[in-house]
C-alpha cells in the first residue's frame, strides 16, 4: 500500500491547543467570509524600511486605494460593515501582529470616511483623486505620512503611517507635526517592537529543529549511529515499541480545517532500532455512513533505547475539499436539499509500526477500523477522497 509522506511531521514542530471548542459561525460571519478572504491579501504590509523608500509613498497609496475600493464597494452594495470586514480579513493574515492590525484598521477607516466626505468615489464605487465636495472641490486629494519620515523612516511604505487629506489641510513641512501625530508615533514604535519580536520568534521556530534535550537532527543521528555500532547484531532484532495514540486536533478554521492524530512511540527495547510509522485516517459520510480515506502516509523513525518520539498525522485535505466529495459518495445530487445540511465527519485511524522483521505495534480507533488493518484488500477498496475530483457541486 503506497503511503505519501508529506502529511506527517514531528509534534514539536506544531503548536496546538489541548482543548478545542467547536462553535457555530454566526450568520453575519458567513456573509462576510468570502469578501474578507478576497480582501486579505491586499492587507499584507509591504515591510518596514531601515531607510526611506523613495517610492514608498506611491506604493502605500496604491495599496490603500485598492483596499478603499473594496471597502466602498461592500458598503455601497449592502455588504459587510467596513470595520467588520477588515477585522475578519485580518484573520487570514496571521503574520500581522495585533498592534499592527489595530493601526492599519484605524488608518483605513479614517481614510475611507474622509474619502466619502470628500466625494472621492464614483458611481461604480471606485476611488477617484478629484474632490467633488467641500471647499477643495476640483482639486486632487493628498496622501501624506502621519509621522514624517525625517522622524520615523521605518514606515515609508506602510499604510499604518498614511492618511488621506484635503490639500488645504495638508502638511507643508515636517516640522508642522501636531501633538496628536506625535502621540501616534508611540503606536508606530510599538509596531516596530512587535514586528521585531515576531521576526525573532519566527527565526527561532523556523530554525534547526531540536528534541527535548536541545539536540538537532544531525546530533541525534550521530548518537543513534554510535548506539547501533555498539549494539551490533542486536540492533537488527524486532524492537519492543509502546504505541499510544489520540486525536490531537479537530478541524477548525485556525488549523486550516484539518484533523490531526497524535502518536507517542517509546522504544522500550535495550537496543536502538529503525522503524516505519504508517497511518491511515478515515472519514465517514453523514447520510449513508460510508467510510473513506482522508489521508495516509508514513515516516521512518530512528530510535535509541528508551527514546520517546511524538508525531502528528494530519488529514491530507481540509473540510472544504471533502464536503462535495463526501456528498457525491452518498449520492446526493447538486440540487438535493440534504446536501446543504451535511457536514464532514472524521471517523478514526490506523497507526502501524513496521520493522524490517515484521509488525512491531498496531493501534486502531475501534474494532471496526481494526478490520481494515487486518484486511488489506478491504482497506484498498475504500475511496481515497483526498485524491478524487468531485462529480457534483456543493450548493
Amino acid at each position: 500500500m503506497p503511503f505519501p509522506s508529506r502529511f506527517i511531521r514531528p509534534l514539536n514542530a506544531v503548536l496546538f491547543a489541548t482543548a478545542v471548542v467547536v462553535v457555530s459561525v454566526p450568520q453575519a460571519y458567513a456573509k462576510i467570509y468570502p469578501q474578507a478572504k478576497k480582501l486579505a491579501p491586499q492587507l499584507r504590509p509591504q515591510g518596514l524600511t531601515a531607510r526611506p523608500d523613495p517610492n514608498g509613498l506611491k506604493k502605500a497609496q496604491d495599496q490603500a486605494i485598492k483596499i478603499l475600493n473594496a471597502m466602498e464597494d461592500n458598503a455601497a452594495t449592502g455588504g459587510p460593515d467596513p470595520r467588520g470586514l477588515l477585522t475578519m480579513a485580518f484573520e487570514f493574515q496571521p503574520g500581522v501582529g495585533p498592534v499592527h492590525q489595530t493601526a492599519l484598521a484605524g488608518t483605513l477607516m479614517q481614510m475611507w470616511t474622509e474619502a466619502r466626505g470628500l466625494g472621492l468615489f464614483d458611481e461604480n464605487h471606485k476611488f477617484t483623486p478629484t474632490i467633488t465636495r467641500g471647499a477643495d472641490t476640483g482639486k486632487n486629494v493628498v496622501f501624506e505620512y502621519i509621522v514624517p519620515l525625517s522622524v520615523l523612516p521605518d514606515f515609508s511604505r506602510d499604510i499604518a503611517n498614511l492618511r488621506l487629506i484635503a490639500p488645504s489641510r495638508a502638511r507643508t513641512a515636517d516640522d508642522q507635526i501636531t501633538e496628536r501625530d506625535k502621540a501616534y508615533q508611540a503606536q508606530l514604535n510599538a509596531i516596530i517592537q512587535e514586528t521585531n519580536t515576531r521576526a525573532a520568534q519566527n527565526a527561532f521556530l523556523n530554525g534547526p529543529k531540536t528534541n527535548a534535550l536541545g539536540q538537532t537532527q544531525e546530533q541525534q543521528l550521530s548518537i543513534w549511529n554510535q548506539e547501533v555500532k555498539k549494539a551490533g547484531e542486536m540492533a537488527n532484532q524486532m524492537p519492543m515499541i509502546k504505541l499510544t495514540c489520540r486525536l490531537r486536533e479537530m478541524a477548525t478554521r485556525s488549523n486550516g480545517g484539518k484533523w490531526a492524530m497524535g502518536a507517542e512511540l517509546v522504544n522500550i527495547s535495550r537496543h536502538p532500532t529503525e522503524i516505519k510509522v504508517e497511518y491511515v485516517l478515515f472519514g465517514i459520510t453523514e447520510e449513508h455512513r460510508r467510510h473513506y480515506v482522508m489521508g495516509e502516509g508514513s515516516q521512518t523513525v530512528k530510535m535509541r533505547s528508551t527514546q520517546v518520539e511524538n508525531l502528528l498525522m494530519w488529514t491530507a485535505k481540509n473540510t472544504g475539499h471533502f464536503k462535495p466529495r463526501a456528498d457525491d459518495l452518498d449520492g446526493l445530487g447538486p440540487k438535493d436539499p440534504k446536501r446543504k445540511r451535511t457536514e464532514v465527519k472524521y471517523r478514526g485511524a490506523i497507526v502501524r509500526v513496521v520493522h524490517a522483521t515484521g509488525e512491531a505495534a498496531l493501534w486502531t480507533s475501534d474494532p471496526t477500523i481494526l478490520e481494515y488493518a487486518q484486511d488489506p484488500e478491504k482497506l484498498k477498496s475504500l475511496p481515497r477522497l483526498y485524491l478524487d475530483k468531485p462529480t457534483g457541486k456543493s450548493k
